[in-house]
């Protein structure tokens, strides 16, 4: 599990492989706090994905550029180009997503 600091590693992280799994997240956040230690877990079961977090806080324009206006969200990407999101703390539909990506081609 990568921590992200800029908007240059988040693209560079986004790049660095071919499925890509990105929580925007806020420390303050209840939330985000509460599936964030699930997100870690999930993450464990599934070596062929990279996984990152991104504390939002004064990163305005990663906000802009990403359109993250929901706390947490999840971006999944394939090959460098988004494949799904989820917004909220919806566990069944970040495993469901990751499923996904993992099966796919």
């Amino acid at each position: 599990m990568k921590e992200i600091g800029d908007l240059k590693e988040l693209n560079q992280f986004i790049g660095s492989s071919s499925k890509v799994v990105v929580e925007f997240h806020a420390e303050w956040c209840g939330p985000c706090r509460r599936i964030t230690p699930q997100f870690k877990q999930i993450s464990e079961g599934h070596p062929n994905i990279s996984f990152a977090l991104i504390d939002m806080d004064g990163q305005d324009e990663i906000c802009d550029k990403y359109k993250i206006d929901v706390f947490p969200t999840f971006i999944f990407y394939h090959n460098s180009k988004q494949f799904a999101k989820v917004f909220g703390a919806n566990e069944h539909k970040l495993r469901e997503n990751i499923e996904k990506l993992s099966e796919a081609v």
